[in-house]
Parts: C-alpha cells; sequence; structure tokens
C-alpha cells in the first residue's frame, strides 16, 4: 500500500512497484489508507508524513492502536533526518525523498512476507 498525496510521485511509485511484479494499493490520506485497510490487508506500507487532512501521523496512531504491528510500515518522507522521523513514530523503516527507483524497490523487499498479512 501506498500512501502518498503526491499524484506525480504516487504514480511513478505504482508503476516502478507494478513492474516489479507487486499490486499496489495507492491512498491519497492517512484516512483512505484505514478505509482500505477494512478491506484488505497489503505486505508494506509505505507513507508519506505531510499530508493534508489526515496525516502520517494520526494514521500511524490509528493503525497501531487498530492493527499493531501486523503490516510493517516503511516512512517515505523528504524531512531532513528520515530515519529519526521514522524513529519518532516506531516505523519499521524509512525512504529519504528524492530516492532511486532501486532504493524503493529494495525497501519494499526487504519488507514483504516480515509481517503477518499474506505478501
Amino acid at each position: 500500500m501506498l500512501v502518498e498525496d503526491d499524484s506525480d510521485l504516487s504514480r511513478v511509485e505504482e508503476f516502478a512497484l507494478g513492474a516489479a511484479g507487486y499490486r499496489v494499493v495507492v491512498a491519497r490520506d492517512g484516512r483512505a489508507a484505514l478505509e482500505q485497510l477494512a478491506r484488505e490487508r497489503p505486505a508494506v506500507i509505505l507513507l508519506d508524513m505531510r499530508m493534508p487532512g489526515f496525516n502520517g501521523w494520526q494514521f500511524i496512531a490509528a493503525f497501531r492502536a487498530a492493527y499493531g504491528r501486523e503490516i510493517p510500515i516503511v516512512v517515505v518522507t523528504a524531512a531532513e533526518n528520515a530515519q529519526h522521523r521514522a524513529a519518532e513514530v516506531d516505523a519499521e523503516d524509512w525512504l529519504a525523498k528524492p530516492f532511486e527507483v532501486d532504493e524503493l524497490l529494495d525497501v519494499v523487499a526487504k519488507h514483504v512476507g516480515r509481517g503477518t498479512a499474506p505478501p
């Protein structure tokens, strides 16, 4: 699952992941992501933190309350220290924007199959 409000970036990520064989579900904010999670569980969640409306921090709080650590979360952020931002919200990993497609594919491959949700 890709939770990203930047439609240009999400299209690039969705294309790259799809070309690598992953099925990608896109949500434009945290609320839409939670609604999608009620229907199906992805293998990994790529989460932008700064989104209008229901942001990444709100999503993580609601997600952890409902699902615990069932699905790995990778924080995708343009913040100065992406690793620190991920640690602040107790995410399993991080990806700093801007990133190369290979970095995206590597971080997803690292976490697919780690959660309890089916890939």
